[in-house]
């Protein structure tokens, strides 16, 4: 929750500005100091993940308010969104085709890193559904990644904590249902 609420009181000059990965100034409700950067990724799975449920109702009421404003932002500041959204998804491609690459080399050796480095996937799947459209070749790529990966794996449990799966159903979500076989 203060990730999230820390990054919706930074959005508006993060969507304004140049920078893709922004650090936290710590203008919520706490301060801020932790290392994960605010990118409209990172802000889309903290959103996720807290709608998946497990907040007192403390922290519903105050997820609640938060969500007003996440709309409000993205909706005032629509053309900024949409662009951000574009840039952090091709670096999210990047970083996730050079983790696919890895495993494809040595699955056994980069088995263990698959739970944390799906968020990308995980990541890319929530831009792509805020983007009105996103160019062919990435999108072809990402099936030839999901591919490969599909090849590399096994049908599986949900792979992150229990509490948040109702937030990740299998579709769209399947990748976090499967595990690496070592």
């Amino acid at each position: 929750m203060r990730f999230f609420e820390a990054g919706l009181a930074d959005c508006e000059a993060y969507l304004l500005s140049n920078e893709l990965f922004w650090r936290l100034t710590g203008s919520g409700r706490h301060p801020f100091a932790q290392k994960q950067m605010l990118t409209l990724g990172n802000l889309m799975l903290a959103k996720q993940r807290l709608q998946a449920g497990g907040l007192d109702q403390e922290g519903q009421h105050l997820f609640t308010q938060l969500l007003l404003k996440y709309d409000q932002l993205r909706t005032r500041w629509r053309a900024a969104w949409e662009r951000k959204c574009l840039r952090s998804y091709h670096h999210r491609l990047v970083q996730w085709r050079n983790f696919i690459e890895e495993l494809r080399h040595d699955p056994a050796d980069h088995a263990d890193r698959y739970r944390y480095e799906v968020r990308w996937r995980v990541i890319l799947e929530l831009l792509h559904s805020d983007l009105p459209q996103l160019d062919q070749p990435s999108i072809e790529l990402l099936a030839g990644l999901d591919a490969v990966l599909h090849a590399l794996t096994v049908p599986g449990g949900f792979i992150w904590e229990r509490r948040i799966e109702p937030g990740f159903p299998r579709n769209p979500f399947w990748y976090l249902y499967i595990q690496v076989p070592t």
